[in-house]
């Protein structure tokens, strides 16, 4: 999954706790954002600890793509990031930790399911630390728009999920936008 559809997933889940009447601050939405995207804090890592490698390992085979690697970022955003945010923030955060992981590994279900060709392997090893061997895409993570496009030309309900993400968070954007300017106050009772 993109960058862009981590964002837009989290933005939409950002926004739920507003149906229940109990919507997110601008810093509880920021806080869930991050934390649907920090995961992939190891891609831009990699050429710090990889410096010489011309192909890098899928970042999906480090621990920051894991459960356990989830709840330690949570644990992190609770201690350092959000202390003075309420417990519900808290909970979103962690719920945007571990879809962005789903949505990762959507990819293989969706292969799994006959409904595209990409991904025959498992892109998250959900039960880590364990001895559990498993490939990440079975090859290595694509650099170029070359290789992106080909990828997705395999992967198209990824493709039309992500482009879904990204349309709704759009629309729900310039929606709330519109709300919180006031063009809705005369339906509202």
């Amino acid at each position: 999954m993109t960058t862009i559809a981590h964002v837009a997933f989290s933005y939409i889940l950002s926004q739920i706790p507003a149906a229940f009447g109990r919507p997110l601050s601008s810093a509880e939405t920021i806080a869930v954002i991050a934390a649907g995207n920090v995961a992939d804090i190891d891609s831009l890592l990699f050429p710090i600890i990889y410096p010489l490698k011309k192909k890098l390992p899928d970042h999906h085979a480090f621990v920051t793509h894991t459960t356990i690697g989830a709840i330690l970022m949570w644990f992190l955003f609770i201690f350092f990031i959000t202390p003075t945010l309420p417990n519900f923030a808290d909970f979103m955060i962690l719920l945007s930790l571990i879809f962005h992981l789903i949505l990762d590994d959507s990819s293989f279900w969706f292969y799994k399911l006959g409904w595209q060709k990409a991904s025959s392997f498992p892109q998250i090893n959900w039960l880590y630390p364990s001895k559990k061997r498993f490939r990440v895409n079975g090859e290595k993570n694509p650099g170029d728009i070359k290789s992106i496009l080909s990828l997705y030309s395999k992967a198209r309900v990824n493709l039309i999920l992500e482009l879904l993400f990204i349309i709704t968070a759009i629309a729900l954007f310039l929606a709330m936008k519109q709300w919180n300017n006031g063009y809705f106050k005369y339906i509202v009772w």
